[in-house]
């Protein structure tokens, strides 16, 4: 950071907030498929999840 980095105005960022929202089927019936999807989110923390 430099003295004349300090007098400048923030710009936007470029990065957007973090939309929150709970796990979308909660509470249906659960057939084979969406068990297995379950499970496989409670076993990675949603972090490890992201597309890179």
């Amino acid at each position: 950071l430099t003295a004349s980095d300090v007098n400048k105005k923030v710009k936007k960022s470029k990065y957007y907030p973090i939309q929150q929202a709970r796990i979308p089927f909660t509470g249906y019936a659960i057939t084979n498929g969406r068990k297995a999807i379950q499970d496989f989110f409670k076993e990675r923390s949603f972090s490890e999840l992201i597309y890179r």
